[in-house]
């Protein structure tokens, strides 16, 4: 644009443009530029969303190792117990500062299925972990 501007100067200081004409083909200049900048953000985008169609499809093809419709039932008679903690308190041993949990305490029944239910960092990992 320097370059352009600079060359523009000497045109019309030899008398061969006016200064319209310098200020138009600018105004051009400014203007075909400003759509190029746009093409290119438009191929940015749908190269993003390919890349995420991607991924898409890729989930929509995968089986999970983990059936979760059908399969083997656990007869209940082989269900022989349940779930108790009692006031459990827990901390990470690199953070000892930080309880992730204090006072927590569950009761899951036989043949009970239990949701833990909570923000983020409250400690539902980590008690299924100490499970």
């Amino acid at each position: 644009m320097g370059a352009v501007i600079y060359y523009a100067g000497v045109l019309h200081a030899d008398g061969l443009v006016s200064a319209g004409d310098i200020t138009a083909f600018l105004l051009y200049m400014i203007q075909l530029i400003a759509n190029f900048v746009i093409v290119s953000l438009v191929i940015g985008n749908v190269s993003k969303m390919v890349g995420a169609s991607d991924k898409i499809i890729a989930l929509m093809h995968h089986v999970p190792k983990i059936h979760t419709n059908g399969g083997r039932t656990i007869p209940e008679n082989e269900v022989v117990g349940e779930i108790e903690l009692r006031d459990v308190e827990f901390s990470y041993p690199t953070k000892r500062d930080v309880t992730v949990c204090r006072g927590v305490s569950l009761k899951v029944a036989k043949n009970k299925v239990v949701a833990l239910v909570g923000e983020s960092g409250c400690g539902k990992s980590s008690l299924i972990a100490l499970i």
